[in-house]
């Protein structure tokens, strides 16, 4: 509350009460909104990091470093639903809530076949990043990345619709459906880490986050009125999600932008200041022509022709002076 007792203090001081009421009510509705999030994003965190802590603890260094390769990796397919999360927030807060619901159901399902799809791919590579990359001392983190593989489509899940729920104003049900994620990963390590070390570890991730991922899908579908058939992927998901990232970054990778059209030229028929010259190579460069000044006989000086006037003050002040000042010049 220390940001709502200040500015109350400074429109105290400065006289401007009103302003300063509603920026801390602002401020009280930002921190208000930020306290039901933040738990999510800690029990969160601890869901990412428990497992390594307790097995670090109960197994040893050498159980958890095999393990940390296995979580490396495995934690490659969280950055796509990591990086949509924050891409499709924007248009989940201004659409509505039917609307929203609809597009948060399509994107998640894209990503989910899309995560699979490299899930797929990094099962089958398991020996290659494990053994050949690492060296025959992490072979037991095979087995361990082929069941973390399973846990990145809960984690799908509380990324993107966890984010849907945040955008519509909902964050205190992300962080529940996160909290449910966090009661089961600590139950299930003191469990299974004591007996099957790394491997034990390594269910119970797959397991807490399948859980978590299940009970955002529920919160989502009974918040945003979607039908649970709307999670469920469907064949032209993927092209519809490769579509719209053409359209909006352009076929060159970059975001697409309007053409700019030409400003019309100013009124009076004088020239554009801003023209195309070329150089001696031929290369064509838009800069801004200054006024060119030209010296006439009678030593006063103009603006260029193409501006199609002449300074009168220059002339008017060339009339004032006598013959012999004219010579002189």
């Amino acid at each position: 509350a220390l940001v709502p007792q200040h500015m109350e203090r400074r429109g105290a001081h400065t006289g401007r009460r009103g302003p300063c009421r509603r920026g801390q009510a602002l401020a009280r509705r930002a921190l208000t909104f930020g306290a039901r999030a933040h738990p999510g994003r800690i029990m969160l965190l601890g869901n990412y990091r428990l497992d390594q802590w307790l097995l670090g603890a109960i197994a040893g260094p050498r159980e958890l470093g095999v393990y940390s390769v296995a979580v490396a990796w495995a934690e490659a397919l969280w950055y796509l639903p990591t990086a949509l999360s924050y891409v499709q927030r924007p248009d989940l807060v201004r659409a509505a809530r039917e609307e929203a619901a609809r597009l948060a159901a399509r994107v998640f399902r894209a990503a989910i076949l899309i995560t699979a799809l490299f899930g797929l791919i990094m099962f089958a590579a398991a020996p290659i990043l494990c053994v050949v990359i690492f060296g025959d001392e992490f072979r037991d983190s095979i087995g361990m990345l082929r069941i973390l593989v399973v846990a990145s489509l809960g984690v799908t899940a509380i990324k993107l619709l966890g984010s849907a729920l945040v955008a519509r104003g909902r964050p205190g049900l992300q962080s529940l459906a996160v909290g449910a994620g966090f009661v089961c990963s600590v139950a299930l390590d003191i469990a299974l880490i004591p007996r099957f070390g790394g491997t034990g570890a390594a269910v119970a991730a797959a397991l807490a986050h399948t859980a978590a991922g299940l009970v955002v899908a529920t919160i989502f579908i009974r918040t945003l009125g979607a039908r649970a058939s709307d999670l469920v992927p469907r064949t032209g998901d993927v092209a519809w999600f490769v579509r719209r990232l053409r359209k909006r970054f352009g076929a060159g990778g970059r975001i697409a932008a309007p053409p700019l059209e030409p400003e019309a030229s100013p009124a009076g028929g004088h020239a554009d200041p801003v023209r195309e010259v070329e150089d001696h190579e031929g290369r064509d460069h838009s800069r801004q022509q200054p006024p060119r000044l030209t010296r006439r006989p009678d030593g006063a000086r103009a603006e260029d022709e193409s501006a199609g006037e002449v300074d009168g003050e220059l002339e008017r002040e060339q009339d004032t002076r006598g013959p012999a000042e004219s010579g002189e010049r």
